[in-house]
């Protein structure tokens, strides 16, 4: 698919799928993790990046954001169109080896991730999702798969992995093509799922997994944490995944009822929907996880420390 067909399909999709996912945090009575971005395109910051060898910044203009990218020896400088969808650029990340990583939002829910490779300046790749997140070092993406329209009911929370140092054909099944959008990486949690093209529609009403968090990842090891929810369970699960070097993934989980968080008057999880708005790795004799909830009805907030031996 083009760039130019790519836009106005995108945007209705990611459109759609924003009111798909409010109507149902309102049946389930559960708010949807809202966007780490703030959406204003208009006043998008800069962004930029710089290390000994580069500086790329974004240069925004009425045709088209692109990225420049300086080389500091030589003065040369060069530029990269970004995708025409890609209304706004929030960041530019390093990525591992010679590659960029520029994290944008095509409209107030729907996030694009580019990848650049900064000795040709071409995009090798680039995908839509939700609540993307990049490792310490550049080398993983955490991401929400993107859900593919309005008209596609009981959509289902993957929780994705992309790993910036593969081809963009490694990351993405053998049945589907290297410049595909949307079904992309592997599939880290629910645990047993894969990625098929809409496999995260279709689910019967209570059976849907949903975002109570967003990504972050340990500032000390590749390890990232994020919290999940089915629709009708009353406890939240506390999901830690830790990433070997050679793109080995184990996972483990932890259960927190939400009512124990909760006010005493309160009659269920659906009555006191929490979220994760906070999470801190400390190490020392013990490494922990310092998790902080908030109440969504009152805004309030508890910290909760687990034990990382606790998670299984």
């Amino acid at each position: 698919m083009t760039r130019t067909s790519l836009q106005p399909l995108l945007l209705i999709a990611v459109s759609c799928c924003v009111l798909g996912r409010a109507q149902d945090s309102v049946k389930q009575k559960i708010p949807p993790v809202v966007p780490i971005q703030t959406f204003d395109p208009a006043h998008h910051e800069s962004a930029s990046y710089a290390d000994e060898a580069i500086q790329a910044a974004l240069v925004a203009r009425q045709g088209g954001n692109s990225v420049k990218i300086t080389e500091l020896s030589t003065k040369e400088e060069r530029f990269v169109q970004l995708p025409e969808e890609m209304a706004q650029v929030d960041d530019i990340h390093k990525g591992v080896g010679n590659r960029l990583v520029v994290r944008g939002m095509v409209n107030g829910s729907g996030s694009e991730i580019v990848v650049i490779d900064r000795d040709s300046a071409k995009v090798i790749d680039k995908f839509v999702c939700y609540l993307p997140s990049i490792s310490r070092d550049g080398r993983y993406i955490a991401f929400v798969k993107f859900y593919p329209s309005h008209f596609a009911e009981g959509t289902d929370d993957h929780y994705m992995l992309y790993d910036v140092a593969k081809e963009p054909v490694e990351n993405r099944p053998p049945e589907i093509a290297s410049n595909d959008w949307k079904t992309v990486g592997k599939c880290i949690y629910p645990i047993g799922v894969g990625n098929k093209d809409n496999d995260n529609v279709g689910y019967s009403r209570g059976s849907e997994h949903s975002s109570r968090s967003e990504f972050f990842w340990n500032p000390d090891q590749e390890q990232v944490f994020f919290a999940d929810q089915l629709a009708t369970a009353p406890q939240i699960t506390l999901v830690l995944v830790d990433v070997a070097g050679n793109g080995g993934i184990f996972v483990k989980t932890i259960t927190q009822n939400a009512e124990q968080l909760c006010p005493v008057n309160t009659a269920g999880a659906a009555a006191c929907p929490i979220l994760v708005r906070r999470v801190e790795f400390r190490s020392g004799a013990e490494a922990t996880i310092a998790v902080t909830f908030e109440i969504v009805s009152t805004r309030q907030r508890r910290t909760v420390e687990y034990k990382s031996l606790q998670f299984q």
